[in-house]
């Protein structure tokens, strides 16, 4: 085909145009294969996505999607067109842990190895970018706090009701950063090799510099007499069990975690097996009030073992059938964990803890902040940062402002297991929990917020802190009085 180009460069477009055409011919589009590997998603969900039933509850008719694609991929003129038209597919279930990615040979080419050593804190995925999300900072009388390089950062606004804290958190996760103190301290070098177990000591020392972070922000604040704090949360797509911790070292009482549902997967039955024997391992040398515990989640893990066991069709639901069983396995399922309070300090400190509890992992301490507090919520506020905003809303906790959240809900409860798509070398990834509002609805539906501010999604950053200081002297009234329900965090 080049050859042409350059000994017929007179006839260039009716040579090229043949040459083009002889290239559609070879790769003529065949709806077939695609159809098949819709049908490996229809299976996928059907029997792996926790969500599915409520997204059923909530409108969505599966029987007609599967037509519409289905019409739709025998239509297509191409591949590409293919391909939007399962990416249009899962965009249908509203669910942000849901993803369709491609990795066919068209897509991507192998990178080449690289001869430049890779930094440990970039290679495991620690976030370098700087925050570009905040929103209260933008607003007139915004003070800063922290040190710079901060990257959770307190702030205070003045009104006219007196100081008002402002904690910033950009992800519930450390950031490079925070990695890199992490090394220096466990004197590592930042490009030495690093398996596993270097890797998790990293990760729990940062987790320590994160949340004391947390509580030096929170001592600034305190420090300049503010009787409440915002959190803003804008822009937070989520992160870890950290929002568990930073919630009760927030909140001004204890408040459960919320409840789980699972997936009824091959890969979970492993996971319950594992956890039983887990368990039963600690036993051993478990005291009276351990081994009661224990006991506990053992039978309420077997339970749900044998649901998962039983034989269930699901695809039914393809065909507006009622499935024959739920898409979630309900048992002692919490974020975090198999509890859905902390731990005891005696038991906390076992060597099981972290099993049952992932708070028991964290070196926090609970309910440092005693005013009122708020958090400042967006479309782009998902996953953990729902998390920690549904905690606190449910129990009478805090203000939320701004506006609903994203619906990303649960994201995996352990690792995930994605699904090739053999044809299109399409990636299928589903989440592998739900999780549950205090009054049984699912996460999926987004955080709605007591105070509703119209930021867009199109929004410039001084939109919306327009949008924002339009509303400040309803917010801050609303905050005096939630301040004033705590009369010993009053300046």
């Amino acid at each position: 085909m080049l050859k042409c180009r350059f000994l017929l460069y007179g006839f260039v477009f009716t040579v090229i145009a043949a040459c083009d055409s002889g290239d559609r011919q070879e790769r003529a589009y065949r709806p077939e294969p695609w159809i098949a590997d819709f049908q490996r998603m229809k299976t996928a969900i059907a029997e792996r996505s926790p969500n599915l039933d409520w997204q059923i509850e909530r409108g969505l008719k599966l029987e007609a999607l599967a037509s519409e694609i289905e019409r739709e991929l025998r239509a297509a003129p191409d591949d590409g067109a293919a391909r939007d038209t399962l990416e249009y597919a899962m965009r249908r279930f509203a669910d942000g842990h849901m993803r369709l990615s491609w990795s066919g040979p068209e897509m991507h080419q192998a990178a080449s190895p690289s001869a430049e050593p890779v930094r440990i804190c970039e290679a495991s995925g620690y976030w370098r970018d700087a925050d570009r999300s905040a929103l209260l900072a933008r607003l007139d009388g915004y003070e800063r706090l922290s040190q710079d390089g901060s990257w959770n950062v307190a702030g205070v606004i003045q009104s006219e009701s007196g100081p008002i804290g402002v904690l910033r958190i950009p992800l519930f996760a450390p950031n490079a950063t925070l990695c890199e103190r992490a090394l220096a301290e466990l004197s590592i070098d930042a490009y030495a090799p690093c398996d596993d177990a270097c890797k998790d000591r990293v990760r729990r020392r940062a987790d320590v510099l994160y949340l004391r972070e947390i509580a030096d922000g929170i001592g600034l604040i305190q420090e300049r007499g503010a009787g409440s704090i915002i959190v803003d949360l804008a822009g937070n797509g989520g992160g870890s069990d950290l929002s568990l911790a930073v919630a009760r070292m927030l909140a001004p009482k204890h408040i459960p975690t919320p409840a789980l549902g699972v997936d009824r997967t091959p890969e979970r039955m492993e996971d319950l097996r594992e956890k039983i024997a887990f368990l039963e391992n600690a036993l051993a040398d478990a005291t009276q009030d351990e081994g009661t515990l224990l006991n506990r989640l053992i039978v309420s893990l077997q339970d749900a073992l044998a649901d998962i066991q039983k034989d269930c069709d699901r695809m039914r639901v393809w065909s507006g059938e009622l499935p024959q069983c739920a898409s979630t396995i309900t048992g002692p399922f919490f974020a975090g964990g198999l509890v859905a309070v902390d731990l005891p300090k005696s038991m906390a400190v076992k060597d099981w803890a972290v099993g049952v509890s992932s708070l028991a992992g964290f070196e926090y301490e609970a309910e440092l902040w005693r005013g009122g507090l708020a958090i400042l919520v967006d479309q782009g506020t998902g996953s953990s940062s729902e998390l920690f905003t549904a905690m606190l809303q449910d129990g009478d906790a805090a203000l939320v402002i701004g506006s609903p959240t994203a619906g990303a809900s649960c994201g995996w409860s352990m690792p995930r297991k994605d699904i090739l798509l053999e044809h299109s070398g399409g990636i299928l990834s589903l989440p592998n929990c739900a999780r549950f509002r205090a009054n049984g609805d699912n996460e999926l539906d987004g955080i709605q917020p007591d105070i509703y501010i119209g930021f867009r999604r199109y929004d410039t950053p001084l939109q919306r802190a327009r949008r924002m200081q339009g509303n400040w002297r309803h917010i801050s009234s609303v905050l005096k009085s939630a301040q004033e329900k705590h009369p010993e965090s009053l300046p």
